[in-house]
Parts: C-alpha cells; structure tokens; sequence
C-alpha cells in the first residue's frame, strides 16, 4: 500500500512539474496604469503582428543557420495525403548535434497545428533520416519534415526555430492546389 501511495505522489509530482515547465509569456500585455494604455496597445499590436507569419524563410543565429527551401505533396504510408517540407540548417555551434535535436518545425493549417507523418522514402522523394543525422560544427545539411494534410484546399504555414530557444523563425505559407 505504501509503495502504492509513493507512485501516486511521484506521479502527481512529475505532472506538476511538467505543468509548470509548460507556461510562458502568452505574448500579450497587462497594464492596469491608464498612463500606459498606449504601450500596451503597442504591445498588443506587436503580439499580434508576431502571431502572423511572415515568409521569413532564412533564419541566421550564433548557432544555427536555417532556412525553409520548399514544399511538395506524397502520401503517408496509410495512403493519407502530406506534405514534406524541404528545409536546410547549418550547425555554427561548437557542438556536435543534429537537426532534431537543434530545431523545432511546426505546421498549421487553418490555425490547427499538424500532426507528423510517417512517409516512406519512395525513389528518393523524401529523406526522413536525415534529420536525426549529427553533423559537426561548420557543416550544412538538408533535411525534410512531414505533416499530415487534412485537406489540399486550405494554405499551410509552416515555421521552424531553434528549439526551445528564441524568438527567431523561418516561415513560410504554402499552398497545397500549387504543390505537386
């Protein structure tokens, strides 16, 4: 019964933990002095204008060069439609690592982040391996990133940023009726 106990508070502990690990600055502004209405209307717009992706396909940091290359549509391997996004990084870090582990990418679609997709690499179209590859200091890799699609008819924006770090994105809309 006591280790039954312990589990439970162990449990509960690691999921509180995990909780507030999760917060973080929602991006807006609260300012109860009437003197600053017009700073946290500033603030608001910019969270706003941040909220909006921007086709900034380059990204340059002290430790990652990164940017989104393209897009194109496959089948995952239920035969439910993707899309692969083509992108490459360059590791200006003093460490080893790969892109997996360096960045982040995230696909939305009519404001719904995408799952990821399991696609087969069919004549070379996609390289899913490549992302978990290290690579050393001063080395440039392309790797890609699949999603599954819910629908052709609706933009995809896609953004990639160091992981869990940084304001700094690439993005990038795609249009899946333009894909081939």
């Amino acid at each position: 019964m006591k280790k039954r106990i312990a589990a439970i508070l162990f449990g509960s502990a690691l999921a509180l933990t995990l909780c507030a690990c999760g917060g973080g600055d929602a991006g807006t502004t609260t300012d109860t002095n009437e003197n600053n209405a017009e700073n946290t209307t500033q603030a608001a717009d910019t969270a706003k204008d941040e909220e909006t992706p921007k086709d900034t396909a380059s990204i340059s940091t002290d430790s990652y060069d990164f940017s989104i290359k393209g897009a194109s549509l496959a089948k995952d391997i239920e035969g439910n439609d993707a899309i692969i996004v083509d992108c490459t990084w360059t590791n200006n870090s003093e460490e080893t690592t790969s892109a997996l582990t360096a960045l982040m990418g995230q696909a939305f679609q009519d404001g719904v982040q995408l799952e990821n997709a399991a696609v087969e690499d069919r004549d070379g179209v996609y390289d899913g391996d490549a992302q978990w590859k290290d690579i050393r200091p001063g080395t440039t890799q392309d790797f890609q990133l699949a999603y599954e699609l819910p629908n052709t008819t609706s933009k995809v924006e896609f953004e990639l940023s160091v992981f869990l770090g940084g304001a700094d994105k690439a993005t990038q809309e795609f249009d899946p009726a333009q894909l081939s």
